[in-house]
C-alpha cells in the first residue's frame, strides 16, 4: 500500500480536531445546564503516567488483579489521577479525535477525503455515543439501579475508540485481513472484559442491591459495546475502507461504495 498517496497533510489533520472540538463543544453546550463545572473537571484530572497505565489496562485488562475504586483522604472517590480504575474523559476524548483522524486516513486510500466527509463521520459517531449512553442509562433507570451519572457512562462507552483506532490502523498498515480480525477480536474482548469490572465495581460503590441482576445487565452491556466496536471497525474498513488488492488499478484511483 503506497501511503504516499493518503492526504495526511496539516488541512486534514486541522480539520479532524477542529471537527471533533466543535462536536464536543455542541455536546458541552447542551450538558452544560445539566452537569457540574466541578464535576466535570473531576474527569479530566488526569496525567501522563495514569494515561499510559490507563492505556496498557485497556488493550490488557486480564492482567488486573483488582478493580476495586480507590478513596481519598476525605473519604470521596479518588480522582483518576490518583486512582487507575476511576472512569476519565480525557482519554475517550482524544480517541475520538484520534478516530476522526483514522477514519480520513481510511477515506484518503479510496480518493473520498474532504471535510465534508469528516464531518458526517464525527457526527455519526458522537450520534452513536450519545445514544448508547442514552440506552444504558434508561436501562439502569428502569432497573432501578444507581450508578454515579451520565458522565461515567460516555467515559466507559468512549474507551472503545482506543480498540478501534488500534484495529482498524492494524488493517490500513499490513492490508491483511487477518491481521484485523486478530487485533479487533483481542480489542473486543480486551475492552468488555474492561467495560465489565470497571462498571461492575461502579455500581458496588452505590448500593448493596441485587448484585446478581448488577452483574447480568453489566456482562448483557459489556458484551453489546464489543459488538458496537467489532460492527464500527468492519463498516468502516470494508464498506468505506480501503480497495482489496484484487480490485486496486491505482491507489489513489476513487472507489464508488455500492
Amino acid at each position: 500500500m503506497d501511503l504516499s498517496s493518503i492526504p495526511l497533510n496539516s488541512a486534514m489533520t486541522s480539520a479532524a480536531f477542529k471537527l471533533g472540538g466543535e462536536h464536543f463543544e455542541a455536546v458541552g453546550k447542551n450538558v452544560a445546564g445539566y452537569v457540574n463545572v466541578g464535576q466535570l473537571k473531576y474527569y479530566f484530572t488526569v496525567d501522563n503516567k495514569y494515561v499510559l497505565r490507563k492505556l496498557k489496562l485497556l488493550f490488557f485488562p486480564y492482567l488486573e488483579k483488582n478493580w476495586e475504586r480507590q478513596s481519598n483522604s476525605e473519604g470521596k472517590l479518588a480522582p483518576p489521577r490518583e486512582d487507575l480504575h476511576a472512569p476519565d474523559l480525557y482519554i475517550p476524548s482524544m480517541a475520538f479525535v484520534t478516530y476522526i483522524l483514522v477514519v480520513g486516513l481510511v477515506l484518503g486510500t479510496v480518493g473520498r477525503f474532504s471535510p465534508e466527509q469528516l464531518g458526517i463521520a464525527a457526527s455519526s459517531a458522537m450520534g452513536w455515543l450519545l445514544l448508547e449512553v442514552f440506552v444504558c442509562y434508561a436501562a439502569l433507570y428502569l432497573l432501578n439501579i444507581a450508578f454515579n451519572g451520565v458522565l461515567e457512562l460516555a467515559a466507559l462507552s468512549g474507551y472503545k475508540y482506543v480498540g478501534l483506532i488500534a484495529a482498524v490502523l492494524a488493517y490500513v498498515v499490513t492490508q491483511s485481513s487477518l491481521v484485523f480480525y486478530v487485533v479487533l477480536a483481542e480489542a473486543c474482548a480486551s475492552h468488555g472484559i474492561f467495560y465489565y469490572a470497571t462498571m461492575f465495581n461502579c455500581l458496588a460503590i452505590n448500593q448493596t442491591g441485587n448484585r446478581e441482576k448488577q452483574r447480568l445487565f453489566v456482562i448483557v452491556y459489556a458484551a453489546l459495546q464489543a459488538l458496537v466496536m467489532a460492527w464500527s471497525a468492519m463498516r468502516l474498513v470494508f464498506l468505506e475502507g480501503p480497495i482489496p488488492k484484487a480490485a486496486r488499478v491505482s491507489t489513489t484511483m476513487p472507489m464508488d461504495l455500492p
